[in-house]
């Protein structure tokens, strides 16, 4: 049995609030974070089951 991920949207904010990625219908699970400077960020994934944010560290 396959999981699917349902994700309504994603964003990743830097830590002055500013909304750096956002994305609507997230297909994959993957986020491409490539052109982000180094420092630290906040993902909050939006979804029916509810919301979540984390944070992390971009190297």
């Amino acid at each position: 049995q396959s999981e699917t991920n349902n994700f309504d949207s994603v964003s990743i904010m830097d830590i002055n609030g500013r909304i750096v990625i956002a994305s609507e219908k997230l297909i994959s699970n993957k986020i491409d974070v490539s052109a982000l400077k180094g420092g630290m960020y906040f993902i909050t994934i939006n979804s029916s089951q509810g919301n979540i944010t984390k944070k992390f560290i971009k190297n």
